[in-house]
């Protein structure tokens, strides 16, 4: 257990480093990009770094759940049935990718039909890669190539939607407001503390409000905890995020006082899905990629997913009335973490976008499942 807490603390400074570095280049989500960036190129070099214990993809997404789940009310359920006809869209693509895509690979290069289905799959990668196993495909090619379209879409998706919102004038200064009125309130509450709070001479100590604040979002943490670790132990896709979210709406529905975690433990959470996407990264990754063994594939797979992307953005964009950062987040080939993580820093439709993520991964994984059933 020490030796797991050792791994995830140098994890972490070593993304705090990148998300200072990021910050300083002005780079969209610098604790997402730059702990990427700074892990990735470190294992890229084959420095003996350790990987993320087994117990942070879990909290990571325990995590996400709270945040996306305090911001939804009886009015956002209400508008549930506005994702039917984007999550039909959404379905259609994905499963598109996986046969137009796949089929392309397989007449264009050396790939057999499984590794080119499951490489062009925009799915998830541990899935796919258990799919792999069980068919025979090239493991390698399909771990390489999923990997390489996740880091891209964390890398290039956080850099469009950040130009998307560079204009929103009015969207900032709403932020701003509430920065604010949040402050005045945090204010107003610490002054209503100090008079509970006894023999600190007027002054509500660093450790007394720590306290309180563990208190007081503890009850949420267990809520979300329950639900995330149920909804994996029963196999549900990011179980951790999906079960975390629902616990935590349907105990606030039940009247349940749901306490909203603090927005800048959102940046600490980031950097823990940086991690967790550069485990994917290593030195034969690199190697493989410098070779120009896979150039062609990766080449084909790239253009055609991105340039698709864009057209369902757009389709999006239009049919629903949805801002461009929004459906450019619902639209992205990249992790459902990560998307999800994006939409709550840009206050994007988390709730949206994570269902509609979602709506893509099941639809890939069921019908994949099927059509490789009927295959062999």
């Amino acid at each position: 257990m020490l030796e797991a807490i050792t791994d995830i603390a140098l994890l972490v400074l070593l993304g705090l480093g990148g998300w200072g570095i990021f910050s300083l280049l002005h780079f969209p989500a610098p604790p997402l990009l730059g702990t990427i960036f700074v892990i990735g190129a470190l294992r890229g070099m084959n420095y003996p770094l350790p990987f993320a214990p087994n117990f942070l993809s879990p909290i990571v997404q325990i995590a996400l759940g709270i945040f996306v789940g305090s911001k939804i009310t009886k009015e956002t359920l209400s508008g549930l049935k506005t994702i039917i006809k984007p999550a039909m869209i959404i379905a259609a693509w994905a499963l598109s990718i996986v046969f137009i895509l796949g089929g392309l690979l397989y007449k264009t290069t050396d790939l057999d039909l499984y590794t080119a289905m499951l490489s062009s799959s925009i799915g998830g990668l541990p899935e796919m890669t258990i799919l792999a196993l069980d068919t025979n495909a090239d493991l390698g090619v399909v771990v390489i190539m999923q990997t390489i379209r996740m880091i891209l879409a964390a890398s290039i998706f956080p850099i469009i939607v950040k130009l998307c919102l560079k204009d929103d004038v009015i969207e900032e200064d709403r932020v701003k407001t509430e920065v604010k009125i949040s402050r005045k309130e945090k204010m107003f509450s610490i002054a209503k503390l100090k008079d509970y709070v006894k023999g600190n001479s007027g002054h509500l100590r660093y450790v007394d409000k720590l306290v309180l604040a563990i208190g007081k979002i503890l009850p949420t943490v267990m809520i979300a905890a329950a639900g995330g670790f149920l909804f994996r132990w029963i196999g549900v896709p990011a179980g951790g995020m999906i079960g975390a979210m629902a616990f935590v709406v349907a105990a606030s529905l039940w009247g349940v006082k749901i306490k909203k975690p603090p927005a800048k433990g959102l940046q600490l959470v980031l950097i823990g899905v940086g991690i967790t996407v550069s485990d994917n990264i290593s030195q034969e990754t690199l190697q493989t990629l410098t070779s120009g063994e896979l150039l062609l594939p990766v080449m084909i797979a790239t253009l055609f997913i991105f340039a698709t992307s864009f057209l369902v953005t757009w389709i999006i964009h239009k049919v629903m009335k949805w801002d461009l950062a929004t459906s450019f987040l619902v639209a992205s080939p990249g992790g459902f973490t990560v998307m999800s993580a994006l939409a709550i820093k840009y206050d994007k439709e988390p709730f949206k976008v994570s269902m509609l993520q979602l709506c893509r991964l099941l639809a890939i994984k069921i019908v994949i499942l099927f059509v490789f059933m009927v295959m062999t």
